[in-house]
């Protein structure tokens, strides 16, 4: 398959939206991608995302669910980060089973910095993000009060998941036995 690069981060000229994409999305449900995988991910989290960033809060929870929804429908290693102008909201995550690596710190001065790899004078505060759902922040709700807010939002429970790492667990208690241990 081959696959067409472009420049990263992916940015969006009429909403500002941005996606950093550190993976490789083979197919969403049975569908193959065809074309760059970070493009297509990034239009299909656009057509996701709301138009307004102060609409009601079960607006906003009905949308970050359906970003949720579409991502769990990837097939593939992956982490990201996607910035929704539109809503003004962060989002960011590893897929279930956490192949890529994605890292997060909290500076003393509140902020929260999400990489690959780490940065700056020191390691000892990077902690892998879980794989265990997104995470989100909505710009919007900053306060001097609350500072940055994040929520995870699980991954729905899916059979092909189960299905995953249930044939990964029979291969590590069962090892083909033609594998060197």
């Amino acid at each position: 398959m081959t696959k067409i690069l472009v420049a990263q981060p992916l940015q969006d000229p009429q909403t500002d939206s941005i996606l950093c994409w550190n993976g490789e999305a083979w197919k969403i449900d049975d569908t193959l991608i065809a074309g760059n995988d970070a493009q297509t991910i990034f239009d299909n989290l656009l057509r996701a995302g709301p138009r307004n960033p102060y609409q009601a809060l079960d607006e906003r929870e009905r949308l970050d669910d359906a970003i949720v929804r579409f991502l769990s429908r990837v097939s593939g290693p992956f982490a990201f980060i996607f910035y929704n102008a539109r809503q003004g909201s962060v989002y960011y995550g590893r897929d279930r089973l956490g192949r890529r690596s994605l890292l997060r710190t909290k500076p003393n001065n509140g902020d929260i910095v999400i990489s690959s790899v780490c940065i700056g004078p020191s390691t000892k505060n990077w902690a892998e993000v879980e794989a265990d759902g997104v995470y989100v922040i909505h710009l919007a709700n900053i306060s001097e009060n609350t500072g940055l807010v994040e929520k995870r939002i699980a991954w729905p429970e899916t059979k092909d998941l189960h299905d995953s790492v249930s044939v990964a667990l029979i291969l590590v208690a069962n090892p083909p036995s033609h594998v060197p241990s």
